[in-house]
């Protein structure tokens, strides 16, 4: 199933923007991308990184 949310230009006018960042936001966003960017790295091979010597 679909959801589709519809904005209008009225809506996209209310739109505000911060006016410095804030450091725990930035902090946590940070953390849950890095977080699911686990998800997608490759398991290693037997629990350690091979390496070529």
């Amino acid at each position: 199933m679909t959801v589709r949310i519809h904005f209008t230009s009225d809506d996209l006018r209310r739109v505000t923007m911060a006016q410095r960042p804030a450091p725990l936001w930035e902090i946590e966003r940070s953390l849950r991308a890095l977080q699911s960017m686990d998800d997608l790295k490759p398991p290693l091979v037997s629990g350690h990184l091979e390496t070529g010597t």
